[in-house]
């Protein structure tokens, strides 16, 4: 709010703002849930033609810890329902440093997600 000399007043409001002001709108259980629905047909999420990790924050560099990283990309993986051919083409994306060199010695021989993981 403004303040004049210190003390708060209130001025009126301008048409336009009056106009653009944001009024909550309540919604029923069964009207949310449909808005919900809509909204995920309209824009779906992780489908096998184009989940990937662009977004996921878990990193690996080698030296930490494996298990850990594995879980994490996983769980992504599953809540996003990427395929296995889309996490396999991501996957470097998530490796740093000394991870990322050892993937490029053997990135053209591991050819399915279940080798990536299993030589991680």
């Amino acid at each position: 709010m403004p303040t004049r000399s210190g003390l708060q007043y209130e001025r009126p409001l301008l048409n336009y703002e009056r106009n653009n002001m944001v009024q909550p709108i309540l919604l029923t259980d069964e009207q949310f849930q449909a808005l919900l629905r809509q909204v995920g047909a309209a824009h779906p999420v992780g489908n096998d033609a184009n989940g990937h990790f662009a977004k996921c924050n878990a990193r690996f560099d080698g030296l930490s810890d494996v298990e850990a990283f594995l879980d994490s990309i996983s769980t992504y993986k599953d809540c996003l329902k990427i395929s296995d051919v889309n996490a396999l083409r991501g996957l470097p994306m998530l490796l740093d440093g000394l991870a990322a060199t050892w993937w490029q010695g053997i990135k053209q021989t591991t050819l399915t997600w279940e080798d990536a993981v299993k030589a991680l």
